[in-house]
């Protein structure tokens, strides 16, 4: 079986997609560091807490 090599050339990812509230006041925290132990992988979170870290390699990894 043949399959087009766009399909055979295509790394396995993933994403973590996520929102970072203040937990009293439920209020999104701005501005904060999110980052996959052992990689150098992360991202901020925007003006409404939300973040994303996309192109994440399969695995199990620890957010900080």
């Amino acid at each position: 079986m043949l399959f087009p090599p766009r399909v055979l050339g295509q790394a396995m990812t993933g994403a973590l997609v996520g929102r970072i509230l203040d937990e009293e006041s439920k209020e999104p925290l701005v501005g904060v560091n999110v980052f996959l132990r052992g990689t150098f992988l992360g991202n901020v979170s925007d003006a409404l807490g939300n973040f994303q870290i996309r192109s994440i390699p399969i695995g199990v990894y620890t957010a900080n």
